[in-house]
């Protein structure tokens, strides 16, 4: 909860991805009103400039700030940035999100940037009580640990990727606790079955693309947890879910269909009088930085011409994996993608440290999947875009990974006390880091550094505490508890109640 307000205050009014147009949705979600003026007819609405023209800041080249923001009135101006399409985005965060809508934008943002909050924190609350102990372990030590800067920037925002980071976050876990009853989760299991249900409702109304994030995780944990489901579920009840599942792909995939247009798939050959090499072969050799941009690592300079100037090169190909985090503007240190991305790396491979053969599988299945929808994404612009792909598209799936990889059954510790000290300490520091260097990019501009304490900021919330005294201060007691939160979390044993050859088996 603390956690997710500080980062509520690092960034202004329509700093996450696309905002513009979710801050319009959401004016306009329950119809024509005194911000709002629907004109389906051609496709867009009339709205306060103040909503529309909410991103100035990353709209402009250079330096900027978000006191663009000031000068931003209130009169009407058409857009064509809303939908008409029910099934096109959102089928419910944008009507949720209205409810908090008031004349006052500022205020407004920051109720509901706060209240999705509340919900992260209850989600997985919910989901540590009821889980059994290894994936309630591991979904800690995945949040913990892969959440910053990404993940909780787009949790404490209005974009409707924060209740898919949410739903799908936790959905995994109460699925996986769901498919293998221990005696801690024998008398849960209603609360399993809400738990998997609100989850997935929550990121199906968020995006209409969810879909694709859950069906991923069933596949998953199915692959995961196998064998449980065949010497323990009866056959019938097993089809009735091998239907069930079939059914949510076939709906998924009619989703897909409705909202996207269907265009033919490029991969453009090298051009050696150039010197430009195969589109497809350099993404997929870019594709670890992906994995680290995930984290809040920046985009790599990886193509051989890699200018303005050389975009017009006959068989020229940018990249194209965007990194860092709202519209992608923001440059962060690179102590933050690598310290945290080092940190993931290090908690999976001590995961897989003790295994059956299923659980690495289904790690597998999940880095495929990364790995093919990078490639497709890539190839549907032909390799041309450089902002294709985005680190928010893939993050809800990458908590699934880590946390999967990261459920370590039995009772011994994760982590030893040195272990968790440096890797909470890393945290802190990486995290903080981030926070400053985004909150400074607009307060003082993009060229100013995390590090610049003495200019006077051109923008800062007219709500709530002030830059760097209050926020510092409550910034730096939340990340030093979730230190302690780590520490806690990985040095855990569980208690030798729990420990008899019995239960371990049934955690296998």
């Amino acid at each position: 909860m603390l956690l997710g307000v500080a980062w509520a205050f690092a960034s202004p009014r329509g700093s996450s991805a696309d905002e513009d147009f979710h801050l319009v949705n959401i004016w306009c979600a329950w119809g024509n009103s005194e911000y709002c003026t629907l004109q389906p007819e051609r496709g867009t609405a009339v709205v306060p400039a103040a909503l529309v023209e909410s991103a100035c800041y990353a709209r402009t080249l250079g330096d900027n700030t978000a006191g663009c923001l000031n000068s931003l009135g209130m009169q009407p101006f058409e857009t064509s940035r809303i939908t008409y399409d029910p099934l096109g985005y959102s089928l419910g965060f944008f009507k949720v999100m209205r409810s908090m809508a008031g004349t006052n934008l500022d205020l407004s943002v920051q109720v509901m940037r706060i209240f999705n909050v509340i919900v992260a924190g209850a989600f997985l609350t919910w989901a540590l009580l009821a889980t059994n102990w290894s994936i309630s372990r591991a979904l800690a030590l995945s949040w913990g640990v892969a959440l910053i800067p990404v993940g909780i920037f787009f949790i404490a925002s209005v974009n409707p990727s924060s209740w898919t980071i949410i739903g799908v976050g936790t959905f995994w876990a109460f699925l996986a606790s769901l498919l293998s009853t221990t005696p801690r989760t024998r008398g849960r299991t209603w609360s399993l079955i809400a738990g998997t249900l609100a989850a997935a409702v929550l990121a199906l109304l968020a995006r209409t693309d969810s879909g694709i994030y859950l069906s991923l995780s069933v596949a998953a944990v199915v692959i995961w947890r196998w064998r449980y489901l065949v010497d323990h579920l009866p056959r019938k009840l097993f089809a009735l879910i091998s239907i069930i599942f079939v059914a949510l792909g076939a709906f998924v995939f009619w989703l897909q269909i409705r909202r996207f247009v269907v265009l033919p798939f490029s991969f453009p050959g090298a051009q050696t009088s150039t010197d430009q090499p195969v589109p497809a072969l350099k993404t997929l050799l870019e594709v670890p930085s992906f994995f680290f941009a995930l984290f809040g690592a920046q985009a790599p300079k990886s193509v051989l011409s890699d200018t303005l100037f050389d975009s017009g090169l006959d068989g020229y190909r940018p990249v194209g994996l965007a990194a860092g985090v709202g519209w992608t503007e923001t440059q962060l240190p690179s102590i933050v993608g690598i310290t945290i991305g080092a940190a993931a790396i290090a908690l999976i491979f001590l995961g897989l440290r003790r295994h059956n053969r299923s659980r690495p599988a289904a790690v597998f299945f999940l880095a495929i999947f990364f790995v093919v929808q990078i490639m497709l994404m890539r190839a549907y612009f032909d390799f041309g875009t450089i902002v294709t792909i985005q680190p928010r598209y893939l993050f809800p799936a990458m908590l699934v990974l880590v946390g999967i990889a990261l459920s370590l059954h039995g009772g011994r510790r994760f982590l030893n006390r040195t272990q968790a000290v440096i890797l909470g300490a890393a945290l802190t520091l990486a995290g903080s880091v981030a926070w400053l260097a985004v909150s400074t990019r607009y307060a003082l501009g993009s060229d100013a550094t995390f590090t610049n304490f003495g200019l006077q900021p051109f923008w800062w919330w007219p709500v709530g505490p002030g830059r760097l005294l209050s926020v510092g201060i409550v910034t730096l007691l939340t990340f030093l508890w979730f230190f302690v939160t780590i520490y806690l979390t990985g040095t855990m044993k569980k208690d030798k109640s729990f420990r008899s050859q019995k239960i371990l088996a049934d955690l296998e």
